[in-house]
């Protein structure tokens, strides 16, 4: 019997996708000043972004596409350093499509 039984996984897609809605969730907290970040409504906006870009596992790592920070504050031997890189990537992404919605 030639050929195989097995089929592939359905998995998720380890790529954010960008919607309208979480592009629209990161602007508006984008904006929020830094004295108002610490309220309990930011931070379930924030997990709620990070479940839209599907980076649920890297907010728990204390990594957000909010950060503005040069540099991971992480050693690299640690999970946070690579989450933190993997999240960079998803914002600086993010600043483009603001930037691309802006020119239309």
């Amino acid at each position: 019997m030639s050929g195989t039984k097995r089929h592939p996984i359905a998995r998720r897609s380890q790529n954010p996708l960008i919607t309208d809605e979480a592009l629209r969730l990161f602007v508006e907290l984008e904006g929020v000043p830094k004295r108002k970040r610490d309220s309990r409504t930011f931070k379930n906006a924030e997990h709620q972004l990070a479940r839209m870009l599907n980076l649920v596992g890297e907010y728990w790592s204390m990594c957000s596409v909010l950060d503005r920070s040069e540099r991971p504050a992480w050693p690299d031997h640690l999970q946070a350093f690579q989450d933190w890189h993997k999240v960079r990537r998803v914002r600086e992404e993010l600043l483009k499509a603001c930037k691309l919605q802006a020119a239309e």
